[in-house]
């Protein structure tokens, strides 16, 4: 699927996408299906690329912390890219996509967003974050984020809560409620 059109509802809203979203598989399937250059999960160091380095906070991409629902299915949706003028906290960014009746996009949805956009800079650039699928890890809520550089692109974990995010380098999915 591609890029579809301009935004017209959001100022914020930078690119607009058709993306088939497999809720029927289970997160580990999704991650291995080799979409990503590099990833690593928490119960075993899973690489397609050598990275020693790298992904240090992906462990956690499971079933365990994100499973998937119950009456998974395989379905279109439009996803949305919104691309904010200042630095906000995660709650910042929830409340200015409801205000144009939008929500966060789920960790699957950010999956289906990756895969489809596997050749593009999405994620190798500018990080891509999905703020509907919160886990706890440590006491902590973490985030699925699409992030990457010049040699490739990872699912991860990011901060819910510990920092602001920086619209320099920062995509938040959502969908139409």
């Amino acid at each position: 699927m591609s890029q579809i059109t301009s935004p017209t509802v959001s100022p914020y809203i930078s690119r607009i996408f058709n993306v088939l979203v497999d809720e029927s598989k289970e997160i580990e399937e999704l991650v291995s299906e080799k979409t990503f250059d590099w990833s690593r999960h928490e119960s075993e160091v899973m690489y397609t690329k050598i990275f020693t380095y790298r992904c240090f906070s992906s462990f956690g991409i499971v079933s365990k912390n994100f499973p998937r629902p119950e009456d998974g299915i395989i379905t279109s949706k439009e996803i949305v890219l919104f691309c904010f003028d200042k630095t906000m906290t995660s709650e910042d960014v929830i409340v200015e996509m409801e205000k144009v009746d939008y929500r966060p996009a789920t960790v699957f949805e950010l999956l289906g967003l990756g895969i489809v956009q596997k050749s593009g800079h999405l994620g190798k650039f500018v990080k891509v974050v999905s703020l509907g699928s919160v886990c706890g890890i440590s006491s902590e809520r973490r985030v699925a984020v699409l992030v990457g550089d010049e040699d490739g692109r990872c699912i991860s974990l990011d901060w819910f809560d510990l920092h602001p995010w920086s619209n320099n380098n920062c995509y938040f999915a959502g969908l139409r409620k």
